[in-house]
């Protein structure tokens, strides 16, 4: 689906990906390849964010490959894709399925917080401070916000190498 998509217009290929995730509630846990290249084309579309139910669903889908082993789960590239595709109410859905016992929230949100202030969905200060809740970044080391501040900067500078001129700051 996602090679197709490649040839269209955006607009076009936005109405085919809809289309594609409202087909895609049907999938279930042994659909990994398709699920992963959904998550592919999401991370490098150039549509901007979707629907908020379709982003909804994306997360769905996702959740069917982590449930049982969320450990190997490919978070970078669903903080990729959900700062690509869905925006921050991705972060509200994995502290949900912190609260629901499903899987950390410090397994993505240190990737999602990195990729979406590197979209300029989120600031560095605030990307700091998620990171600094996440228990894998914080643990016993006692380092202050400050500390993951500096981390979160060097990390987002690289992870668009250069495209972006400067971070997003907001007061």
């Amino acid at each position: 689906m996602a090679e197709a998509l490649l040839e269209m217009s955006v607009p076009e290929a936005r109405l085919y990906y809809r289309n594609g995730l409202a087909e895609l509630d049907k999938l279930g846990s042994g659909d990994y390849d398709l699920i992963y290249a959904i998550l592919h084309y999401a991370a490098g579309q150039p549509g901007g964010c979707i629907r908020p139910e379709l982003g909804h669903r994306l997360m769905n889908l996702c959740q069917t490959i982590f449930a049982h082993d969320s450990h190997k789960f490919g978070w970078n590239l669903f903080g990729i894709a959900c700062a690509k595709s869905v925006g921050t109410t991705a972060a509200t859905k994995l502290i949900r399925w912190n609260d629901e016992d499903v899987a950390s929230y410090s397994l993505g949100l240190p990737q999602l917080a990195s990729y979406l202030s590197a979209e300029k969905h989120l600031s560095p200060l605030r990307a700091a401070v998620l990171l600094g809740i996440c228990k894998d970044h914080a643990g016993t080391s006692g380092a202050l916000v400050t500390d993951y501040y500096r981390f979160f900067h060097k990390r987002a500078t690289s992870v668009r190498k250069g495209q972006y001129s400067r971070l997003y700051l907001e007061n």
